[in-house]
């Protein structure tokens, strides 16, 4: 029976074992995602560094498209690759310009958001 049980401590020591490489593992890949994503950061300009070619006119004439809830619209980003830029170079990927907010929810769905600005009265 003893043999029994020294066997199971040694395969709970294995694991533990296995256990504690895989958080180290886990812990310098997270460290090494860190340095990746603060380079591509610094590579790409802030939107308030980057002079905008945008104004409310030229967005204001692109075609927009109402969301199913009514609260805003989108347009391809094909239709203006100047914002798609402008917005993504922001830290939260939002871009208030005059009375509206552009918003990226995700890089893979190449969908420009527009939402009114609310006033704090509303």
């Amino acid at each position: 029976m003893s043999d029994v049980w020294a066997e199971l401590n040694d395969t709970i020591l294995g694991i533990l074992e296995n256990v504690e490489s895989l958080k180290a593992a886990v812990r310098e890949l997270y460290d090494l995602f860190k340095v990746a994503m603060s380079r591509y950061a610094a590579a790409i300009p802030s939107a308030q560094q980057k002079k905008l070619p945008l104004d409310e006119k030229l967005l204001d004439s692109l075609p927009w498209t109402e969301n199913k809830s009514g609260t805003g619209w989108w347009t391809p980003k094909e239709n203006c690759p100047e914002l798609w830029d402008a917005v993504l170079a922001t830290e939260k990927w939002r871009l208030k310009i005059g009375d509206f907010e552009y918003v990226i929810y995700d890089r893979e769905r190449p969908f420009i958001n527009r939402f009114p600005v609310r006033k704090r009265n509303e």
